[in-house]
């Protein structure tokens, strides 16, 4: 019982460290390779300070670099490009979405 207790006080200790530096509540990680825990190396991605204590006291992710969120966004963005580029092949009419403002009146 005492390593469960001592497991999950580091899990709030690491969430109290990281809060207090992300105050959205969310960070970039990166996995590490652990073989224990079959994690792979260089994987990030972004989640909630409460996520990324579990990883950090599992030794399976540590905070992403600036290099590597730069990287994951521009992925991320043409990642998203191909996809309506794709959708617009596939149904050029659906692709566009005009909004138009509402002029009527509220009388």
């Amino acid at each position: 019982m005492a390593d469960l207790e001592q497991y999950f006080s580091a899990i709030a200790d690491e969430k109290r460290k990281l809060d207090s530096v992300h105050y959205s509540g969310f960070v970039f990680m990166t996995s590490v390779r652990n073989l224990q825990k079959n994690s792979t190396a260089g994987c990030v991605c972004e989640c909630t300070t409460k996520q990324a204590a579990k990883h950090l006291v599992d030794s399976t992710a540590r905070e992403s670099t600036a290099e590597e969120i730069e990287a994951f966004k521009r992925a991320g963005e043409l990642f998203s490009a191909k996809c309506a580029a794709e959708n617009e092949k596939r149904n050029p009419a659906m692709g566009r979405v005009l909004l138009m403002p509402d002029t009527r009146s509220n009388k």
